[in-house]
């Protein structure tokens, strides 16, 4: 059941179809080919209820062609070489898994078991190649698996970070990697335009340090002429002299003799 789900799904009559539309479709064309009231027992024998079991594997399938058995000639056209290639092992997974995204639309299945199978390897080892790629940032885990509904981890390969004619990975200073989620009119926002944000900041803060050195030196200038304001405002005005009380002990002592002559 499962070739034969697969196969309809890749029918282009049969691609944009939901799982119960399909099958709908697929069981007038196995009525037309005999004269059984059901079909579906008719061509599927083994099968309990083989419209039901048709309907949920349609479901289950996410790349209804080959794309791994693709993916692995386009990558023996045209190797990815990563900046830190670990092994060549490494390589053939990385050219793999690029080429895999390149072929579909959205996130892409990387199971342990059917890679290594293509590589030659044990599963760890292609587990630990997607550990070394996700740390290197060439894949991005979308979706983690749930094994007790037997869902594989989804990823997403940059194929930004390589040049598609050469198969090298790009220079950082290259890059014009989206670094955010696109947007409703199709554009994104990248690494250029994050430099390029912080060089504004930059000079963002330069004017504004000036602008608040002009500030603080006008309100100084205020403090300022307000404080001379208030001194003319609160000038002591002259009145009589007071002496201290030096100076009343000495007058006292230079007119003691007058003040002898007088009293005599």
């Amino acid at each position: 059941m499962f070739t034969f789900v697969r196969r309809a799904k890749a029918h282009p009559d049969l691609v944009p179809l939901a799982g119960l539309d399909a099958a709908e479709l697929v069981e007038r064309c196995l009525a037309s080919l005999g004269h059984s009231d059901d079909p579906w027992r008719t061509w599927f024998p083994k099968s309990d209820d083989a419209k039901s079991e048709f309907v949920d594997t349609w479901g289950r399938i996410k790349w209804p062609r080959a794309e791994l058995e693709t993916a692995q000639l386009a990558a023996a056209k045209l190797p990815l070489r990563p900046r830190d290639c670990y092994s060549r092992g490494y390589g053939s997974f990385v050219s793999l898994a690029g080429h895999l995204q390149q072929n579909v639309r959205g996130s892409i299945l990387l199971p342990c078991r059917k890679i290594a199978a293509i590589l030659g390897c044990e599963p760890i080892t292609v587990s630990r190649y997607r550990r070394l790629a996700t740390q290197d940032g060439l894949l991005q885990r979308t979706t983690r698996g749930i094994r007790v509904q037997r869902k594989a981890d989804e990823f997403r390969f940059a194929v930004e970070v390589f040049d598609w004619e050469t198969g090298e990975q790009k220079s950082s200073v290259n890059l014009n990697i989206c670094v955010t989620s696109q947007s409703a009119d199709g554009g994104c926002y990248t690494d250029t335009q994050d430099t390029q944000d912080k060089q504004e900041s930059v000079r963002l803060t330069d004017s504004q340090k000036k602008m608040i050195k002009k500030e603080i030196q006008e309100k100084q200038e205020e403090k300022r002429s307000s404080i001379a304001n208030e001194g003319k405002k609160c000038t002591l005005r002259r009145g009589p002299y007071i002496p201290t009380s030096a100076e009343l002990a000495a007058e006292l002592e230079r007119t003691v003799s007058l003040r002898r002559r007088y009293t005599a």
